[in-house]
């Protein structure tokens, strides 16, 4: 399944790959990642092995990830797989006048039995996983244009 999504946020190139590429940061948007953790990094960041626990409806899944692309601030991708699926996710970054335009790209593959289910409920799966990048990429749009302070509410709470 292939699925791309894009956002327009009006921050810096380099505010906006700052929460894409800082995993830390990438956990305080992508509410579905509850936990992460490095497992060997690499001095040029591609290579650099990591896992994920990724938890929708109240179900989780550990994903074991691999960074495959890192060109700061323009662009970042993984591949990641879990006991249900295989997935490689891009993330690209480009000035777009004043705005900076997010696009993601997923080439999302199924393991036995889910898919099966994807011949039935194909569309349903798709729909439901550009619902979750439009949630997520809006958290991320709020924080990169109030950057400063989101961070630091994150860190410490709010007034």
């Amino acid at each position: 399944m292939h699925i791309t999504y894009a956002i327009e946020i009006e921050s810096p190139v380099e505010t906006v790959f700052a929460w894409i590429g800082n995993g830390e940061k990438a956990m305080a948007w992508m509410k579905s990642v509850t936990r992460g953790e490095i497992i060997q990094a690499t001095p040029e960041v591609v290579g650099t092995t990591f896992k994920e626990y990724v938890e929708e409806g109240g179900k989780g899944v550990e994903m074991s990830g691999v960074i495959t692309r890192y060109e700061p601030p323009r662009a970042i991708a993984f591949r990641l797989e879990s006991r249900v699926n295989q997935v490689e996710v891009a993330y690209q970054v480009e000035a777009c006048g004043e705005k900076t335009r997010l696009e993601i790209t997923s080439d999302v593959r199924w393991k036995f039995p889910i898919n099966l289910m994807s011949i039935a409920f194909g569309g349903q799966m798709r729909r439901g996983i550009l619902a979750q990048l439009a949630e997520e990429t809006n958290e991320l749009k709020r924080l990169c244009e109030g950057e400063e302070k989101a961070w630091f509410e994150l860190k410490h709470g709010s007034c």
